[in-house]
């Protein structure tokens, strides 16, 4: 995969007291940043079923652009054999196409959870009741001005996933970077690639199993987090 500047600078992890489960690693390269929350240990997710949002695009950033970003992020999580069952955007429009009431909140979902990174407790028991998921999950590309950067802007790539039963995020990566505000659309469309590639490793390391700690778990008759309350589909 591209490496990015991201991957040759310092790493600061900072936790908050340990009953909050806290963990927030900041990557930082000039304007860039690489920031994951992550408020559950890896196993959390780990067998479990995703609905997939359709995020709201926002200019100037093509809807092209944007979708590309969508479609391979999409593509990894429903190849990946970490997690159960994930429904795509296309797969879940054709399944509340006789259902109109969900459909629109479906879209209601995918809007405030893309634009304000917030998600709505009753709209996300409609998914987990019409779709039978976990989790939902939304992933964006962005094309914004940089406040703190000399002639320059910033684009982004987020990727959000919240908890059905109480609307609560459960994970967060959000990766930046820096442009030239009169970059030609290739050159953004390139940077965005190269950001996505970083935030698809993040995603990697946050589902696949780490073997060794569920087998020390094992030993201390700790059972993993996917059994009993966070039971797929429960």
């Amino acid at each position: 995969m591209h490496r990015s500047p991201l991957r040759e600078t310092w790493l600061l992890r900072a936790s908050l007291p340990a009953t909050l489960g806290l963990v927030v690693m900041i990557a930082v390269a000039g304007c860039g940043r690489n920031i994951e929350y992550r408020p559950f240990d890896y196993d959390y997710f780990y067998g479990r079923q995703v609905l997939i949002l359709d995020a709201t695009s926002l200019p100037p950033l093509s809807e092209d652009v944007a979708d590309r970003v969508e479609s391979r992020i999409e593509a990894y999580l429903s190849q990946t054999p970490h997690l159960g069952r994930v429904i795509t955007r296309k797969a879940a429009r054709e399944s509340l196409t006789g259902d109109r009431a969900t459909l629109s909140r479906y879209d209601l979902l995918s809007d405030v959870a893309s634009v304000l990174s917030l998600a709505e407790r009753e709209l996300t028991l409609a998914m987990a009741k019409s779709q039978s998921v976990d989790f939902v999950a939304t992933f964006q590309a962005l094309h914004l001005p940089c406040p703190h950067c000399d002639k320059s802007d910033r684009v982004a790539v987020m990727a959000q996933f919240f908890e059905v039963q109480n609307a609560r995020l459960v994970w967060r990566n959000s990766i930046s970077r820096d442009i030239a505000n009169d970059a030609d659309p290739e050159s953004v469309s390139a940077a965005i690639a190269g950001i996505t590639d970083d935030l698809l490793e993040n995603l990697e390391h946050l589902l696949k199993p780490k073997w060794q700690r569920l087998r020390f778990n094992q030993l201390k008759g700790v059972p993993p987090a996917w059994e009993g309350e966070h039971s797929p589909g429960g």
